[in-house]
């Protein structure tokens, strides 16, 4: 008898038959999330890794002297005083492009307008084409149930002699 309440009874309060099984979504999504951090943080230690190496190689090839130093405060004045020569120099030379007046919005943008109101006006045309010809169609029908009217009363005004003289 306990064989027979333990299987009628749903599968998730049944007790746990050895062997294996398939995983849970629960199981799936903790295996994928485990996947994925350990993914990111090999790639950000492999990165951090080669930026340093790389910083080492620079220092080989050009040491830089110690930040606060007297050598480090004119560097960075000597670096200053170039960049802005460069860019004395190329506002004297005239180094700006010259930029028409379409680009930069100043024209009175006639040639827009026209045509903007052209393709308004071919619209504006076809639609009224159209228009016509759907009243052209109506008009028909209504022209036809006239007729058919007339010829119905007709019809009718014809018994109603007969029958009323």
């Amino acid at each position: 008898m306990q064989n027979v309440t333990a299987l009628s009874q749903p599968s998730h309060l049944r007790p746990l038959r050895p062997g294996p099984t398939l995983p849970s979504t629960a199981d799936l999504e903790e295996l994928r999330d485990g996947h994925f951090q350990h993914v990111i943080s090999t790639s950000r230690a492999s990165k951090r890794a080669a930026s340093e190496l790389h910083a080492a190689h620079l220092d080989e090839l050009a040491p830089r002297p110690d930040p606060g130093s007297k050598s480090a405060q004119l560097e960075k004045k000597r670096e200053k005083a170039f960049s802005n020569r460069q860019f004395a120099a190329a506002r004297e030379s005239g180094g700006m492009a010259e930029v028409s007046g379409a680009v930069l919005g100043l024209d009175d943008g006639n040639a827009e307008l026209t045509a903007l109101k052209r393709r308004q006006a071919m619209r504006d045309e076809r639609s009224k084409e159209r228009r016509t010809e759907r009243d052209a169609e109506v008009e028909e029908k209504i022209r036809k149930a006239k007729t058919k009217e007339d010829g119905v009363m007709k019809g009718l005004m014809a018994m109603a002699k007969e029958r009323f003289g």
